[in-house]
């Protein structure tokens, strides 16, 4: 799943960030989601874009959440909570937040090089 931030900074080209180098992250060729939440905040953060054409483009589906929701982010929430998903985020407190729910994040380090942090895989117990 594409966080808002991730897609912002491929949109205006302050990252590059490659859907193929994600993949090669994850091990193999995952179907790539952005909840319906994210698309609406892109177009407002992101108003002379054509989104949904860049997400189209991409291969991207856009997905509609079960529940209605304030934020983006607590769509992203709900849906890590209730699906197998690994985030793709640049924004550091929805990353936090994620992998105290044990959710698998792909984040950028160091603004350089991606990462897949997943704590699904820790065994925690002492």
């Amino acid at each position: 799943m594409l966080d808002t931030s991730i897609i912002a900074c491929s949109l205006k080209k302050e990252v590059k960030i490659s859907l193929s180098e994600i993949s090669q992250l994850v091990g193999y060729n995952p179907k790539f989601v952005v909840l319906e939440e994210c698309v609406k905040e892109l177009q407002k953060l992101c108003k002379k874009e054509p989104v949904i054409n860049f997400l189209s483009k991409l291969g991207v589906e856009i997905i509609q959440s079960e529940r209605k929701h304030a934020t983006a982010d607590e769509a992203i929430l709900d849906f890590a909570r209730s699906e197998r998903v690994i985030v793709a985020t640049l924004d550091r407190k929805l990353k936090n937040r994620l992998l105290e729910m044990r959710v698998p994040v792909i984040y950028l380090r160091a603004g350089k090089k991606l990462v897949l942090d997943d704590p699904s895989h820790l065994d925690l117990s002492f």
